[in-house]
């Protein structure tokens, strides 16, 4: 059973994928499988899945009386197979909770979803003790009058590490429909982390051991019990 699970949430740019780097070897992942209707990305997709399998196992579960429940329109849980799938913008993803590793977790959920999630008890159970944080380039979401800070911030931090044109303005356009997610996280018990100081291309500019060492420290100040996640920072020094 897992027993603590981390979610780090925020816009593009933001630096959530260089904190993995820092967390501990025996951290599991939580993963739900991606029903992408052009096939896998690449060769290193494994959580890839045909779109046709949810039809399957929606006709599968009716047929064993196994009941749907709506969290929201793409929140969908079927109890008694302690199943999600979740709707990320056109294509729908899939959880299997019966089948979490033991111990401590760090999953990887659409923003959105998360509220309707840990508002059930029933699926919030399966995660243990969950730390969310949100990394937020601007001044804090209480404060701003409208999201143009995150924006372009955002939109800076994801030029500078090198996206595409495209990308940049879709990871820019997302955050009308995540900025209301991280929002109501708050008010569940995050911790927000406004003026986040260390985007992914700090990492670069600054060195990756030093900038992870100097982020671990931020996070654990404002929020101890995130440390049962992370390599101490000699263990960071040592493994980079």
């Amino acid at each position: 059973m897992i027993t603590d699970t981390l979610l780090v949430v925020g816009p593009g740019g933001i630096g959530k994928s260089p904190l993995d780097r820092g967390l501990r070897a025996d951290v599991g992942r939580i993963d739900p499988y991606r029903l992408r209707k052009a096939g896998p990305r690449d060769s290193r997709d494994v959580f890839y899945a045909h779109p046709r399998l949810r039809d399957e196992l929606y006709f599968m579960y009716q047929r064993l009386g196994v009941s749907l429940t709506y969290l929201t329109d793409t929140v969908h849980w079927f109890p008694a197979a302690s199943t999600l799938f979740l709707k990320v913008r056109d294509e729908w993803q899939l959880l299997l909770l019966e089948a979490l590793p033991a111990g401590i977790a760090k999953a990887e959920v659409f923003a959105p979803a998360i509220p309707a999630m840990f508002e059930n008890p029933q699926v919030r159970r399966w995660f243990g003790r969950v730390s969310i944080v949100v990394l937020n380039p601007a001044g804090p979401l209480a404060t701003l009058t409208d999201l143009s800070p995150v924006k372009e911030k955002t939109r800076f931090n994801c030029q500078k590490r090198g996206d595409s044109l495209d990308s940049v303005e879709k990871r820019v356009a997302s955050i009308d429909e995540e900025a209301e997610a991280w929002r109501q996280m708050i008010a569940l018990g995050a911790t927000e982390y406004a003026n986040w100081e260390f985007p992914e291309y700090v990492y670069r500019e600054k060195g990756e051991k030093e900038t992870l060492v100097a982020a671990r420290r931020v996070l654990l100040d404002r929020c101890p019990r995130l440390e049962v996640f992370f390599k101490t920072e000699d263990g960071i020094r040592r493994d980079m």
